[in-house]
């Protein structure tokens, strides 16, 4: 079996996109789910978002700041620092999020998304 690296992703990915079809006029939109960005490395993570962005991904899932969960890594402020956030973003859960974390998300044009059953348990 061949390892699992970010370049097998990347490859298999890209393969999923160009064989869909998908022209931006569809009903159905791609989008994508990087790693999980609360352990994920910020450089791993800023790659995945540009691969996302270099294949039109319509929205980016990151799951950030999980309320109890939440280990402190500021994932929204490290892609702040960094100038990623756009208005692909599309932040779930952020019950951890600081109130400069959530300018970060509005200045930016992206968006909350939160699960209430799913809060409740974190």
């Amino acid at each position: 079996m061949a390892e699992l690296t970010p370049d097998w992703l990347a490859a298999d990915i890209r393969r999923l996109r160009e064989g869909t079809g998908f022209s931006g006029q569809d009903r159905i939109l791609f989008g994508m789910a990087p790693a999980e960005a609360e352990a994920t490395p910020l450089p791993h993570l800023l790659g995945e978002l540009q691969l996302a962005h270099e294949l039109g991904t319509h929205c980016i899932s990151l799951h950030v700041a999980m309320g109890n969960y939440d280990q402190g890594h500021r994932v929204v402020q490290q892609l702040a620092d960094a100038g990623a956030p756009g208005p692909d973003l599309l932040f779930v859960h952020g019950a951890a999020l600081t109130e400069a974390e959530q300018a970060a998300i509005a200045e930016a044009g992206a968006g909350p998304s939160v699960t209430p059953e799913t809060e409740m348990q974190i």
